[in-house]
């Protein structure tokens, strides 16, 4: 996995690390934990598997997507992104996001 943590703020009040990972292929991610701890909007959404490259008994699903503001560098832009049930970081921009900024991660 190639990735490196980006400080954001939220919502103009919750300020996190991201982490960009060139190597996930949603837009972006947010921990089901962190948007219940913080009042994150969430929306239900019909079910779909989460691709991912481990293996584990049960696929996980995604069920919900949260909707928010995220401010880096005082540049504002609204994030739709999937919430992810017992991810460890708080925001993921994947590959989309990486794209759509052209951004890259430089070792």
């Amino acid at each position: 996995m190639d990735g490196m943590y980006i400080d954001i703020l939220i919502n103009s009040i919750l300020s996190t690390c991201a982490l960009c990972d060139s190597g996930c292929q949603c837009f972006a991610t947010v921990s089901e934990q962190f948007i219940k701890k913080n009042g994150v909007d969430s929306l239900p959404i019909e079910p779909r598997p989460l691709k991912q490259g481990t293996i584990i008994k049960e696929q996980p699903m995604i069920q919900r997507i949260a909707t928010f503001t995220v401010d880096i560098n005082s540049i504002e832009e609204k994030i739709v992104a999937y919430v992810i049930s017992r991810q460890i970081d708080d925001v993921i921009f994947g590959n989309g996001w990486m794209e759509q900024h052209d951004a890259s991660i430089r070792l």
